[in-house]
Formats: structure tokens, sequence, C-alpha cells
């Protein structure tokens, strides 16, 4: 088969971490894939090293012109203001026919495709998956599939007619919509205009891998960077940005005895806004606990390798989880784990593989802690029970080949 992956994406996250694991553990070597990506993708630009070291991938770079490009390409100029205001409500209309002819040639220099799949973060999120996928079905490619990571959001207010037309246009143009868990699903299905009559909308959990040497192989010693021996580590792996929150691990720490406090150190690790840091620090340091907080940035290699360097991870969203992609690798590598309970994290973790907790919850986050702290030989037994449920039924071999078999599937 030839596959197109369009992708549209501008911070580096989890969507990148599930494509390059989704190609390495592809079923059939022999089926080729196009991977075509924007001009500003971070992602891509994380993950490129890897996929050039795929003989069955191929990468091809465009320009879109959509409002989060353009966003970024004029940031800091009087264009990005004008964009701000006047180009959220022209845009989306716009774009789909600019960037529909654009990829229609360019899926037709690719010659006899085969399968176009529109990678898509939230829903509608990135509109040049709508484009591709209008584009595809206009010269005839057989299987058109949109994969939805994290939630589909309301329509816009002044967007909700187009919107509301635009989802009936993928009803009619896709063959397949595939989610990563049953709670965006079920978003895609209350919030927005689809009938599953019409559309199936398909359930393939992330899988992860279990390669115990990429797991513990080369990159950045935490310990030795960041001169943590004596500390347990305990971390939270993820763009900082409100929603993630990054606030209650904070919150929590000035809520533990000194005693507690001495024996931990939080890394915070990933990029944000300088504002969203500041306001971390800030808080950090009118709690007293600054000493305690690092903040990391982005740390070069592969999310197992940094999370199998905690004593702890953290996840600690507070409205809603796609998936919750650093959970489940933190389960792979037997790093034991606290989450919210949010999304789709209680379609794979539960009492006897993880500690959930509730949302905004960081008097009971500095219980859970205090306990670890305690008795950590609770939450490793619970790591091992994770690591079995991951071998068993979240693995990237079983993921792989459930996306094959819906391409191969007959659409009519």
């Amino acid at each position: 088969m030839k596959i197109v992956i369009l992708w549209e994406q501008y911070q580096a996250g989890g969507v990148d971490t599930h494509l390059l694991t989704l190609l390495k553990y592809w079923p059939n070597k022999e089926d080729n894939f196009t991977i075509i990506y924007n001009i500003g993708n971070k992602g891509c630009l994380r993950i490129k090293p890897e996929l050039l070291t795929l003989s069955n991938v191929k990468l091809v770079q465009y320009r879109s012109y959509s409002y989060s490009s353009l966003a970024n390409e004029f940031q800091n100029t009087i264009f990005s203001k004008i964009i701000k205001y006047v180009g959220y409500i022209i845009l989306p209309i716009t774009v789909n026919i600019v960037m529909r002819r654009k990829l229609k040639k360019i899926l037709l220099k690719l010659g006899d495709v085969d399968v176009v799949i529109a990678n898509n973060g939230g829903y509608p999120a990135a509109w040049d998956c709508f484009s591709v996928v209008m584009a595809a079905k206009a010269i005839g490619v057989p299987k058109r599939i949109m994969l939805v990571h994290h939630e589909a959001t309301k329509a816009g207010y002044f967007h909700e007619m187009y919107e509301h037309y635009m989802d009936l246009k993928m009803q009619g143009s896709l063959t397949d919509m595939i989610t990563v868990s049953f709670a965006t699903r079920n978003s895609l299905i209350s919030n927005r205009w689809f009938s599953t009559y019409k559309l199936p909308i398909r359930v393939v959990h992330n899988g992860i891998t279990l390669d115990k040497e990429d797991a513990s192989g080369s990159g950045v010693n935490i310990c030795d960077e960041f001169n943590l021996h004596d500390k347990i580590v305990i971390g939270l792996v993820g763009r900082l940005e409100r929603y993630k929150g990054q606030e209650d691990i904070i919150i929590a720490c000035s809520e533990l005895p000194n005693a507690y406090q001495d024996k931990i150190i939080i890394l915070l690790i990933g990029e944000g806004d300088k504002a969203e840091i500041r306001r971390l620090s800030n808080l950090a340091s009118t709690l007293g606990v600054l000493d305690y907080i690092i903040f990391t940035g982005y740390i070069e290699g592969s999310s197992s390798k940094i999370i199998k360097q905690l004593d702890l991870l953290l996840m600690l969203t507070k409205d809603f989880e796609g998936f919750g992609l650093t959970l489940a690798e933190a389960m792979a590598v037997g790093t034991p784990i606290i989450t919210t309970d949010v999304g789709g994290v209680r379609e794979f973790v539960s009492d006897d593989v993880g500690t959930i907790i509730p949302p905004e919850s960081p008097i009971i986050l500095a219980e859970k802690i205090k306990e670890f702290i305690e008795e950590p030989s609770y939450y490793i037994n619970k790591a091992d029970n994770a690591l079995t449920l991951i071998e068993d039924r979240f693995n990237a071999e079983l993921m792989a080949k459930q996306y094959r078999r819906i391409m191969i599937e007959p659409s009519i």
C-alpha cells in the first residue's frame, strides 16, 4: 500500500511520539509512507532523525496558510493582531479552498495513493486535515481516514454554520475516523454533528514500545545533570500550560511537612510560554518551595528514557486528556504514577496499576506523595502490574496491526 499522512502541527508532543511508534512497529514493511508536514512543525523536527532511518518513509514539506501557521509566522507584528481578530472569522473558509487545491497537487504528484490519513490533534484543530480529506476524495483515494488524538470542541461562535457544514462534509468524505480513546470518541459525538450510522468512529488505543534497550539507552542522565543522587525524583513531563496542572504539584509541595520536602525534588520537564513559567516560578517562591522545583525546559532524548529515571511520574491535567501517553510510557518502564481522573485515563489506568485522584486536588496529591515516601513498595507493586497490562493490551505491535486492519477493510 501507498499511505500518505498529512501532519499539520506546531508544538512537539504526544502526537509525534504516537506517529513514530506507529511507523516503527508497522507490521508490513512493503507498505510505503509519505508524511506531508508543515513548515514550523516542531514535532517533526524532534523525531525527524529517527524517521529518516525508516526505509519505507518519505518526508515532504509544505507551507500551510492556516490560522496557526500565519500567527506563528507573523508573531509580535501588527499582522499577528489582524490575524487574531479578523483571521479567526475568515481564515478557515479561505484556507480550506486554497489548501485543498495545494494538497490535491501534492497528492497527484505522489501517484496512486491507497490511503490518506489526516493526523489531527484535537477537532477541528488543524484545518489542513479537512482540506487533504476533501482533496483525497476528489482524486479518488480509496481510504480516507481522520485520526483524532484529543477532545473535540464545540463550534466557535462565529463559525457554527461553517463548522456544521464541514462536519457534514467530513462525514461524507471520510471512510473512517479513528480516535485514541472512547473519551475522545464520545466528545466527537456529543460536541459535533457526526452520526456513527453514517461514519464509523473507531477506537484504537495508543500502543507503547516495550523495547527495554530503547528505554534505558544513552541520553541525558537526570541525576547527574541536576545533582539529584540523594533525592526522590518526582516529575511531570509535558508542555507547561495552565490546563496541565503543574501548579497543583507546587501547591501540594507546600502542604508537605519540611521533613518530607527535604527528601524530594520536583522536575517540571518541558517547554512553555515565558509568562506561564514566570507565573509558576512566582507561585513556588510565594509558597516558599522554589528550592524544591526545577524547571528543566526541553530535555533531549526519548520520553521513555527520561521517565524511566523518575521515581514517580505525575500527570495532573485539569479537564480532559485524550489518552495520557506519558502515563502509558511510565507504565511500560516500571515508573509508578499518580494521575488525575480525566478524559481517557480510566480506559487503561485503574487502582491496581496506578493512583488516581480528582483534578484540582493538591491536598489529596500531597497525601499521596507523603504515602509514596513512606511506603514506596505499595506504588512499586502497582507499577509491576502496570507493566503486565501494557505488555498484554497496549503494546505498539497491537496498535499498528489494528491500524492496518482498518486500512485494508473494504469501504463499501
